[in-house]
């Protein structure tokens, strides 16, 4: 196709066949959000957003908190419709500080009806943004305990208890100063408080590592449910002298931290770990239906061993603390994997919708090190996802109303059925400490919502998109049918684009046909097209801009045949960047 583009006019045409599929006001790429699961509606903020309209589309950073409801089914791997987000500006009725969405900021917390953006001022301050999803209001609010909200939080990992009211913050680097884990408590919204649950300071137990872009996630076990930690970058040993990369953390030492006893452990685990450095993935927590094993799953990632992005998933299964690779299984049905075995996602963040389906929002979609869409819209490349955790299949269509059954590639490992019973229940090196043990056998107070989510965050905002979706406090829909008034003409637009694209296939593929011909001078041209300066490591100073995005003033290209033709690797190794954003150092 690149032979295509070389032709005057094809572009226009090629995003006519693109907009055919989508209508103005859908958003089509999303990097560095947010999100949480709060009453069947997924919320996120921060970060980019690529907005299509009728001449191709937007990319931008947005001060707006979108959402979209999550309990009716709707069509995905393809454009969110706006139809189905609800925009609501933050714009100035609180602070909520402007960061960098390489910098992997700001985390939110969420409790009952009312999420929280933690992070992000320069000076110390006991005030927090918070939304309340009731009321649809934004206001600061003060929280007791110390003046603990302030700093990038760069890489940072962060988590919310579905019912307990607490939510937790911990590791990143650097300019942060403040406590290396923070318990915040909501569970009454008029008295908030946090207090430093560092090790010494409020928590006790075995040495915790930093971690850098790992992640924490809640399991319902223990009294008061458990954390568990591990992933990333472990920057308490410092740099490695010889790769000047800080030493990666080890998947086999999983981080488990006790609510209740404000305890932590280092428990060994067994099993096909992830990639060695494998760090910005995301995870989710799903319990077997009686109860007594749980299963961590985490899809995608960047490696800064092998500078590549993936599309695998592995599972964690508790207790016995074993790593499953099922990445053979969901590839089957993955259309992102099907198109090029080096094709990954990073950055992305997920939620696990009613303990049945890993919702993928956003990320960074690259082939090996390079990033593929330059935040372009491509109907290969879908800003929101949905892995069935049942089977580890990538659903086309979200449905609601799927249940969860242990699947036989976790099952086959750990014994048990469908329904549970493992009888695998010890970790293979045995227990780090018998106290572990006992607290694995406990379960916290049975929740008592429909849906649950574990949000792990990290991103970033600016300025307001000048193609939001509605603004309504609840759209409402009835599912894809139900099409905002406020887009009839742009829908009506990409209906005829539907129309154009039909009689423009035949010349499609006559110019697809005739670039295979040219096949080597047009990959050569392919591989310089794509090349662009490298941004800085997250381990220098953090000034990183999304480049790849607004560096250059290139058209955007709306087809997705072209990046298969990419050369897997077009870098020597030693122009690679630390953290793998795809550009080369400026001369």
């Amino acid at each position: 196709m690149v032979i295509a583009l070389r032709l005057g006019g094809l572009a226009l045409l090629l995003g006519l066949v693109t907009q055919g599929l989508c209508a103005a006001g859908d958003i089509c790429y999303i990097l560095g959000a947010v999100s949480t699961l709060i009453q069947d509606r997924l919320y996120f903020l921060q970060g980019y957003y690529s907005f299509v309209t009728l001449n191709g589309q937007s990319i931008e950073p947005t001060s707006s908190l979108y959402s979209v409801k999550v309990d009716d089914t709707f069509p995905i791997e393809r454009s969110i419709p706006s139809s189905l987000v609800t925009s609501t500006d933050i714009g100035s009725a609180v602070h909520v500080t402007e960061t960098d969405p390489f910098n992997a900021s700001v985390p939110i917390w969420s409790s009952g009806d009312t999420l929280y953006v933690f992070g992000g001022p320069s000076s110390p301050t006991n005030v927090l943004p918070s939304y309340n999803v009731t009321s649809q209001t934004w206001k600061d609010v003060q929280v007791e305990g110390g003046s603990f909200n302030f700093g990038n939080h760069s890489y940072s990992q962060a988590v919310s208890t579905p019912e307990s009211g607490l939510s937790f913050y911990s590791g990143g680097l650097a300019p942060y100063t403040g406590p290396s884990m923070i318990r915040f408590d909501a569970s009454n919204p008029a008295k908030l408080s946090w207090t430093n649950e560092s090790l010494g300071q409020g928590s006790y137990g075995v040495e915790v590592p930093n971690l850098v872009d790992g992640t924490i996630v809640y399991v319902p076990a223990g009294k008061a449910g458990l954390l568990v930690s591990f992933g990333g970058y472990n920057v308490s040993e410092g740099i490695n002298s010889n790769s000047g990369f800080p030493y990666p953390s080890d998947f086999s030492v999983i981080n488990v931290y006790d609510i209740a006893s404000h305890t932590w452990f280092a428990q060994q685990a067994s099993g096909v770990t992830p990639p060695t450095y494998l760090c910005q993935f995301c995870a989710g927590v799903t319990s077997s239906p009686d109860n007594t094993a749980f299963h961590i799953t985490i899809y995608g990632g960047w490696s800064l061993l092998e500078l590549t992005s993936y599309e695998t998933v592995y599972i964690l299964s508790l207790p016995s603390f074993t790593w499953i690779n099922a990445t053979s299984v969901s590839a089957q049905s993955n259309a992102e994997q099907q198109v090029n075995s080096t094709i990954g996602r990073d950055q992305q963040s997920c939620q696990v919708y009613n303990n049945t389906q890993l919702l993928v929002l956003g990320g960074n979609i690259r082939a090996g090190h390079q990033s593929l869409t330059n935040g372009a819209c491509n109907q290969v490349f879908a800003p929101l996802r949905a892995l069935d955790l049942s089977t580890y299949t990538w659903q086309s269509v979200f449905d609601p109303a799927i249940e969860y059954e242990v699947p036989d590639t976790i099952y086959s490992v750990i014994g048990g059925s469908a329904t549970g019973g493992a009888t695998k229940t010890v970790p293979d090196s045995g227990w780090a400490d018998t106290k572990l043990a006992a607290v694995m056998k406990q379960r916290p107070p049975t929740p008592t919502t429909s849906s649950t989510s574990s949000s792990s965050s990290s991103s970033t905002a600016t300025s307001t998109s000048g193609a939001k979706a509605t603004s309504a406090a609840d759209p409402s829909p009835t599912g894809y049918s139900n099409v905002a008034k406020s887009h009839t003409a742009a829908t009506a637009g990409g209906v005829a684009g539907g129309i154009v694209a039909l009689a423009l296939i035949a010349l499609l593929f006559w110019f697809i046909l005739r670039s295979r011909k040219r096949k080597s001078r047009g990959n050569a041209k392919a591989a310089a097209d794509w090349q662009s300066d490298n941004s800085k490591t997250p381990f220098e100073a953090e000034d990183t801009h999304l480049r790849e995005l607004h560096g250059d003033h290139r058209p955007y290209e709306v087809d997705a045949t072209q990046v298969y033709e990419l050369p897997d690797k077009s870098y020597q190794g030693a122009e690679l960047p630390a953290r793998g954003d795809g550009e080369k150092p400026k001369s």
